[in-house]
């Protein structure tokens, strides 16, 4: 009997395939992605939207995929490459500052900093809805929190989530209005949607 999920080996696939199995020295291909991500130097606008180019090529075989791509963005490769390597300079100098004392801050500002402000995001988010729709706020109690209830804006029950809580597939089945929050660089972003 064929097993209706299974795995191909990498290994495997890139042989059929015929790509060359490429080795790079430990960590440097982490170093290179970090670069190539805080450079942009891979996305859409350098090298070109791969999934339509991929299908427009029509390529059955790599060589036909590397001469069709080098034909139609035949300086992407260089652009991109130039990026990333200004960006692994870039790191590289980073590190001269990177110490014992470096890292502990960093480790306390993670555990103790970063986590309690994750966590009471969700106070934050209530008390700024309230005030901003002049409700009153009764925080929940644990047994509404058993139910997915984080508060009460103006008797409403609602619950707090992280938009990340969007995508992912629990059996957890909250019945009143859900506020959604995003944490970015400059603040917190809330989308009360279903509650105002």
């Amino acid at each position: 009997m064929v097993k209706k999920i299974f795995t191909i080996n990498t290994d495997i696939a890139k042989a059929e395939l015929g790509i060359p199995t490429i080795d790079f020295p430990k960590y440097t291909t982490q170093i290179i992605n970090l670069a190539g991500s805080n450079s942009a130097a891979t996305r859409p606008k350098m090298v070109g939207q791969m999934s339509d180019l991929t299908v427009e090529s029509g390529a059955s075989t790599l060589e036909e995929w590397r001469t069709f791509y080098l034909n139609r963005r035949p300086d992407a490769h260089v652009a991109a490459a130039d990026k990333i390597e200004d960006m692994v300079e870039n790191l590289r100098e980073a590190m001269e500052y990177i110490d014992r004392e470096m890292i502990d801050k960093w480790v306390d500002d993670l555990l103790i900093n970063k986590t309690y402000y994750g966590f009471a995001a969700q106070t934050i988010v209530l008390e700024q809805l309230s005030m901003r729709l002049d409700l009153p706020l009764r925080q929940a109690t644990p047994e509404d929190e058993s139910q997915g209830i984080d508060g009460y804006l103006g008797g409403q029950p609602v619950s707090v989530k992280p938009s990340t809580y969007k995508q992912k597939a629990l059996s957890e089945n909250i019945s009143c209005p859900i506020i959604y929050y995003e944490k970015k660089s400059n603040g917190i972003r809330v989308d009360a949607s279903e509650v105002i």
